[in-house]
């Protein structure tokens, strides 16, 4: 169905369209003083994923996945 605007209206008809928000999410974002390669080069030094995560801001999730990349 086509709106007044020549855009798709929602099946209930209410002018609107039928589309939710776009969320955005990053993972990781750091704290802004450390780079993704200074944060890898840490976990080179020995220092373990949530130590790196704490120093630098960057999402544990991602650190553990660059760990884990090291072998």
């Amino acid at each position: 169905m086509l709106g007044s605007y020549g855009g798709a209206v929602a099946a209930g008809g209410s002018g609107s369209a039928g589309f939710s928000p776009v969320v955005v999410s990053r993972m990781a974002g750091g704290l802004g003083e450390w780079t993704t390669e200074q944060a890898v080069d840490l976990l080179r030094q020995g220092y373990g994923v949530d130590r790196v995560a704490k120093l630098t801001g960057f999402d544990r999730r991602w650190v553990t996945a660059q760990h884990r990349r090291l072998g």
